[in-house]
Parts: structure tokens; sequence; C-alpha cells
């Protein structure tokens, strides 16, 4: 799937129809390819002080969804240590 990064907008709906065009053969729903989808995670890796993020493969299914738009993963990525900082105060209530 590409995705123009210029003025062009994309909304939900147009993913749902790109969505539905790649998986019909596949005989699935554009909400049950995201959730198998959804249950890839990769694992963070650390030796010494070098860390990087191991992506596992794919089941049958998840891999026929990717392979459906023709998106191949990587094997690792470098690990991103980011601190999330907010700059809204949490209430006294959800502290507790």
């Amino acid at each position: 799937m590409y995705l123009d990064s210029g003025t062009t907008t994309i909304n939900g709906k147009t993913y749902q129809r790109q969505l539905t065009e790649y998986w019909k053969h596949l005989d699935c729903t554009v909400p049950e390819g995201i959730d198998e989808l959804g249950a890839i995670h990769s694992t963070i890796v650390t030796l010494k002080e070098a860390s990087c993020q191991k992506i596992p493969e794919p089941s049958k299914s998840a891999r026929a969804l990717l392979d459906a738009m023709e998106v191949r993963l990587p094997e690792v990525l470098d690990a991103r240590h980011v601190e999330v900082v907010t700059r809204k105060k949490i209430s006294k209530s959800r502290k507790k």
C-alpha cells in the first residue's frame, strides 16, 4: 500500500476499501485482518549496550495478509528508547 505524504487526505473508509480489495480472496474482513496483524509484536534484544527489536515470523494467516498487500517486515529494527512526557497534570484522584 502506498500512502502519499502530499496534500492527499486519506480517511478510514479509504483504508477499509483498499484493505477489502487486497484481502477479498482470503475470505477475511478488515477488522479480522487488523486483529491478526495486531498480534505481531516485537521483542527487544539487548547485548551489552546495544539493543534491537526482533520481529518474529508472522503466523500463516498474517503472512497471507501481508503478502496480499506486498508488505515485507524487516527481521530487526533499531531499538528506540523514547521517554514519554505529558504537559497535562494528572489529577490527584487518578494517582491513587
